[in-house]
């Protein structure tokens, strides 16, 4: 069995069908993920939000998953996988139905990668398969699962070919079942794999040396991916004068999906006075933030006051904080047409600085004519880009009934017959 890529085949379930410990690949080939050293490459979809879906989020680790032509993968939790367990808490990467494989594309060659599986019922055979750079089958391993599968997601299933030659995974199953992976493996690192920056760093800094030696770097560092080369960018968000200059690293940081570039590059587009940059600071922001969403982003509290019943005034009151610093943010409050603004001290929106744990208070006086819900909505905007706002959108649900009604921040439940058309009045 070691001509044709097959290099070892586990019966998973051994253990609990006879008392015995989990049966381990010897052969040549197989990885296990004892295997892996400190420095290898670990992505475990942790940083990313419930139900989004991943393609090149992980650049910097040298990792493309390209999207599946049903779909992309997207991250799941244990409540998605009926309670099942996942490698890491909280997430792991599921297929969009049980008819696909997963494709793993690695920006630089490796000598093993593999990955925890699980998620699904049996018999079926996993294939973990690695390809060289020409396309060529390298080698490929086979976890075999008996009828109760692998509802938790902690089966490792890895390939080790013996040199640095890995540029492409593919996992596939033998039977319909969706995949679902977690804490992706692979060595050597991207890191490690690529030139120190030191080289590009010193050129991109140097103000003497000419505008196209210095844009030569900053496309070097986007086509060799680190976190090193990273750093180096962000910082020249700061420390480079050069307007195209800036342009080009603003793209190269949303090239290389670079989550911690958001900030930075969402401050340049809100204090910039060149028209260029802001263009290409605010697109690179918001291309990141689709990626990787603020991993802190602002919360809302809502609070009424006054007695919430049919021609009655009561005021609406949303109180934003931020834990972190933003040095232009617009707030909004707005309100349904079915209901009309009342003469209120309350500012009903706030523009300027958000302050790290200092709230923002925005707020208004209503008064609704009919009984009912009524839906408010407060936006918090953190860039001006109307074209590609980095904006984030909270909800609040105020029932009108006589004598009192209530309020809160969870939809209410309708039938079909019930759900009313809301719209929404922008206050001025």
């Amino acid at each position: 069995m070691s001509r044709d890529g097959l290099r070892w085949l586990v019966v998973a379930g051994l253990s609990a069908a006879f008392g015995i410990g989990a049966v381990q690949p010897a052969a040549a080939g197989a990885a296990l993920e004892g295997d892996f050293g400190a420095g290898a490459d670990r992505i475990d979809f942790d940083e990313l939000s419930l139900g989004q879906g991943v393609d090149f989020q992980w650049r910097l680790k040298g990792v493309v998953i390209p999207p599946d032509p049903g779909g992309p993968f997207r991250v799941v939790g244990s409540a998605e996988l009926g309670g099942a367990a996942v490698r890491s808490v909280p997430y792991a990467l599921r297929s969009p139905t049980d008819q696909h494989e997963l494709r793993i594309e690695f920006l630089s060659p490796r000598e093993r990668a593999g990955m925890s599986i699980g998620g699904f019922t049996g018999p079926l055979d996993a294939t973990l398969e690695a390809y060289g750079l020409a396309g060529s089958l390298l080698d490929s391993v086979t976890l075999s699962f008996a009828a109760a599968g692998a509802p938790d997601v902690d089966h490792f299933i890895g390939v080790d070919v013996g040199s640095v030659a890995i540029r492409r995974l593919v996992l596939r199953y033998s039977a319909p079942a969706e995949i679902v992976v977690d804490d992706l493996l692979a060595e050597p690192s991207q890191a490690d794999s690529v030139p120190s920056p030191t080289t590009q760093e010193a050129i991109l800094n140097d103000p003497n040396l000419p505008e196209a030696s210095r844009v030569a770097a900053i496309n070097e560092l986007a086509r060799s991916p680190s976190e090193a080369g990273a750093t180096v960018l962000r910082n020249a968000l700061t420390g480079v004068a050069d307007p195209y200059l800036l342009e080009r690293v603003a793209i190269a940081l949303s090239d290389l999906s670079d989550a911690s570039a958001l900030e930075p590059l969402i401050e340049l587009a809100t204090t910039t006075t060149n028209g260029d940059v802001y263009l290409a600071s605010r697109t690179a922001a918001a291309v990141i933030q689709e990626r990787f969403p603020l991993k802190n982003p602002p919360q809302v509290a809502f609070s009424t006051a006054g007695t919430l019943e049919p021609n009655t005034a009561f005021d609406v009151v949303a109180t934003v904080t931020s834990p972190a610093d933003f040095s232009w943010a617009r707030v909004d409050l707005r309100l349904p047409k079915q209901i009309d603004p009342s003469p209120s001290d309350l500012e009903n929106s706030y523009s300027g600085q958000l302050v790290a744990g200092t709230p923002v208070t925005v707020g208004a006086a209503f008064i609704g004519v009919d009984a009912g819900y009524r839906e408010f909505s407060v936006s918090v905007n953190l860039s001006p880009s109307l074209e590609h706002p980095i904006s984030y959108e909270f909800r609040y649900y105020v029932d009108l009934q006589p004598g009192g009604g209530t309020a809160s921040a969870t939809p209410p439940v309708f039938s079909a017959e019930e759900v009313p058309g809301i719209e929404f009045l922008e206050l001025e």
